[in-house]
């Protein structure tokens, strides 16, 4: 059945199907006149029949159709630019901006002065990136009206795009000062204002614009975060909480106030809140993840082992979920099972470099030292400049005390990064074990030139030269720097400790390895330090006390120590 025109407009009128302009009278020439569609002419029988059974087809989806019936009533008025804007608007919605662009153009040409059409080309210029163009038709739309708020906030926001704050400032503030209404206007003066490192006035117009808008919630966000910047984390959270009240499911606000709940160190509310909205929340949010890390960091293991792996099953190739399931198995000392969740991270991820070095060290753990060779060998290949790989080539070679293997891989590592401070100090260590002294110290002074707040590299030479009973007002030194680098380490501490007891201040000595020893019980050479000082001073039932304590930790130096204790008066 043919629908009479009539049946037409009553179906669309009744139902609200047609959403575009409002009609007018008919024109004395047969046409109808549209209410913001300057020289817009629609012939009445038949043109206007064809919009209307378009705006038919579109609500209904049918967009082909749609299509056909518009380009029906261009051929009846070929000289509408309403129509042509009516085609541009059509061919946006299917994806095709060219020649969406044809139409629009089309439409000027028709009717130069039809400003909807020129905001519309401006706004498709601006959509491909052709922002001076854009900017040349939103000038002309403000020549014709110098107050026209849509043009003023699009020129105002392109300016801001092209990082042209001043110009931008200058448009928006024209649109705040003619129309005080515009809470965009004042969003965006916000959005300059804090591009350009003005956060207080950026807090003034995001609060602006809430006045007119409360719930504008661009505004809300940024204001947000601004706090959050700021450390006012309880006007940031406040704000959160307001819009989650306002659409329980927000789920950005919920995501964002976990983050907030995290950086506070609220832990608990942070896993209650995302694990509310872990089904519902989008796979970008990566909230099981989220739920996981903190389980990790509260080492609770077993509950992260649970989340990493729906994230894992869920998408196999999320490296972090993988790297952090490893480490939560190799935490429970589930070794082979981390081994081979660190396998499956491939070289082109930012863990595989880490994924390896903890493969190395699972795989000695299991005692399988010549795999975590040739694995470790594999990553070098993959990633040569990668200094950690060496490293920990390194070390595996000294677990099996092939000193000339650890000595090899390192100074392959030089060769690609000959100033990288760790692989010198760890040559260093191993010309120490090679009874290299001089070249060992050499290697130290090196890494400290390299990066003079090196705390190893520092505290290793002066623990050296304490042993050597050489140069121990700059050993002092050198171990009180990095005692102020790193504060607390047993290590340090003992070392300090020992050059005063080779200068013969044994009080110094004992207070400082007395410190030593509480922060490092087990140490054997710490204690035994100690025992030394202790038998210095005279108090031999202490001296007895550490030097055997020295003997339980480490039985090896058996024979040495009992010397000594068979010494004491």
């Amino acid at each position: 059945m043919v629908l009479s025109v009539s049946s037409i407009i009553f179906i669309t009128a009744s139902s609200g199907l047609v959403s575009g302009p409002v009609w007018g009278e008919e024109t004395p020439d047969g046409g109808i006149s549209i209410e913001g569609a300057p020289r817009a002419r629609l012939p009445w029988a038949a043109s206007y029949y064809y919009y209307l059974m378009s705006q038919l087809a579109l609500s209904s989806g049918q967009t082909k159709a749609a299509l056909e019936y518009l380009n029906m009533a261009r051929e009846v008025d070929p000289d509408s630019p309403f129509l042509e804007l009516e085609l541009a608007h059509h061919y946006i919605r299917i994806g095709r901006g060219a020649k969406a662009l044809e139409h629009v153009r089309e439409a000027i040409n028709l009717d130069p002065e039809y400003g909807p059409a020129r905001m519309l080309l401006a706004g498709l210029l601006k959509a491909m990136d052709r922002h001076s163009e854009a900017m040349e038709e939103y000038l002309t739309l403000l020549k014709v009206n110098p107050e026209d708020g849509k043009a003023l906030l699009q020129l105002g926001t392109l300016y801001f795009q092209l990082e042209q704050f001043e110009q931008a400032k200058e448009v928006l503030t024209r649109l705040t000062v003619k129309q005080p209404e515009s809470y965009q206007g004042f969003y965006h003066l916000g959005r300059i204002a804090l591009a350009e490192g003005h956060a207080a006035e950026a807090v003034e117009r995001f609060k602006e614009a809430l006045k007119l808008v409360p719930h504008f919630e661009p505004a809300v966000y940024a204001l947000a975060a601004v706090y959050e910047n700021q450390n006012n984390m309880e006007e940031a959270e406040s704000l959160y909480k307001a819009l989650i009240r306002r659409r329980s499911s927000e789920i950005r606000a919920k995501v964002l106030l976990g983050r907030l709940y995290l950086r506070q160190g609220k832990k608990k509310e942070a896993i209650e809140l995302f694990d509310s909205i872990k089904t519902r929340a989008p796979k970008s949010h990566n909230i099981p993840l989220r739920i996981g890390l903190i389980y990790f960091e509260q080492n609770q293991f077993d509950k992260a082992i649970q989340e990493l792996e729906l994230v894992v099953q869920d998408d196999p190739k999320n490296d972090q979920a993988r790297y952090y399931l490893g480490a939560a198995h190799e935490e429970k000392e589930d070794f082979k099972k981390a081994a081979d969740i660190y396998l499956g991270i491939q070289p082109d991820s930012r863990f595989f470099i880490d994924s390896r070095l903890r493969l190395g060290q699972v795989l000695s753990e299991l005692e399988d030292l010549p795999r975590a060779k040739k694995l470790t060998e594999e990553a070098i290949s993959k990633k040569p400049d990668a200094a950690l790989l060496y490293l920990s080539l390194a070390i595996i070679y000294e677990k099996e005390e092939e000193l000339a293997g650890a000595k090899e891989a390192v100074e392959r590592g030089l060769k690609r990064v000959p100033e990288n401070p760790g692989l010198n100090f760890r040559l260093g260590v191993i010309l120490d074990k090679l009874k290299d002294k001089a070249g060992s110290i050499a290697l130290m002074k090196r890494v400290i030139e390299l990066n003079p707040e090196h705390a190893e590299a520092l505290n290793y030479l002066a623990y050296t030269w304490a042993e050597m009973g050489q140069k121990l007002d700059q050993a002092l030194d050198l171990a009180r720097k990095a005692d102020k680098i790193r504060p607390d380490s047993g290590f340090i501490l003992d070392t300090i400790g020992w050059v005063y007891y080779q200068q013969g201040d044994y009080n110094s000595a004992l207070e400082y390895l007395k410190r030593a020893v509480r922060l490092m019980p087990d140490d054997p050479v710490i204690n035994e330090h100690l025992g030394d000082v202790y038998e210095k001073l005279k108090q031999y039932e202490k001296a007895f006390e550490a030097y055997n304590r020295a003997r339980d930790l480490e039985p090896e130096d058996d024979e040495r120590i009992r010397n000594k204790i068979h010494k004491l008066p």
